[in-house]
């Protein structure tokens, strides 16, 4: 297994169709780009690859933001046969912020990578439970990716092959416009500040 930055083309797509950031940060694209963050463990003991939110963001009360990771995972043609990436919300950032995942627990297949839609784009849709706007700044670690084998019952017969990425096989494209319109209202009612101070300097490097 490995993880990768998916193509400045494939994320420059993300943020148009999930428009999240600021116009000022928008116009950092690049600069955003090139200081996503390849997700790691923090820890020898750590089962989890800390994933961080590459842009600042803030997400109002009872919405969800799906955020583009930036990253994508590789399986082998060996690991493809067994093993899959789930992805939780880290625990400080459901308690602290009251975020967690949308859908609970993503799972994301071996075949995901690679597709003619995304690339394999993980993305983390996060929901706001909480009473007020929750800010996520830039580098900020919010979820954690873990590597689970999976079993197949016996008589398995799966021979189709995957063509589309995020949706496919899960969110309806229905889903996927109404997050859109959600999040421009969002940005609307708490469009995050413009980067200032530490970000902007951050940025610029």
């Amino acid at each position: 297994m490995k993880f990768e930055k998916v193509s400045y083309e494939e994320f420059w797509k993300a943020l148009e169709r999930f428009p999240l950031v600021a116009a000022e940060q928008l116009a950092m694209a690049e600069q955003i780009y090139r200081r996503i963050k390849i997700p790691d463990r923090k820890t020898v003991g750590s089962a989890g690859y800390d994933f961080s939110v590459p842009f600042t963001l803030s997400i109002g009360p009872g919405r969800t933001a799906y955020i583009p990771s930036g990253i994508k995972c590789y399986f082998s043609e060996q690991e493809s046969e067994s093993w899959h990436l789930k992805l939780f919300v880290r625990s400080s950032i459901a308690k602290s912020r009251k975020l967690v995942l949308e859908h609970g627990t993503g799972i994301i297949d071996s075949d995901y990578y690679g597709n003619q839609d995304n690339e394999g784009h993980i993305f983390m849709p996060l929901r706001n439970f909480g009473k007020y706007p929750a800010r996520l700044n830039m580098g900020e670690r919010v979820c954690q990716g873990i590597f689970e084998i999976h079993g197949l019952v016996t008589g398995d017969d799966a021979t189709g092959i995957r063509s589309g990425g995020f949706g496919s096989t899960g969110i309806k494209s229905y889903d996927i416009q109404r997050s859109e319109r959600s999040d421009r209202r969002d940005r609307e009612e708490t469009d995050p500040p413009a980067p200032h101070g530490r970000d902007a300097e951050d940025l610029r490097k």
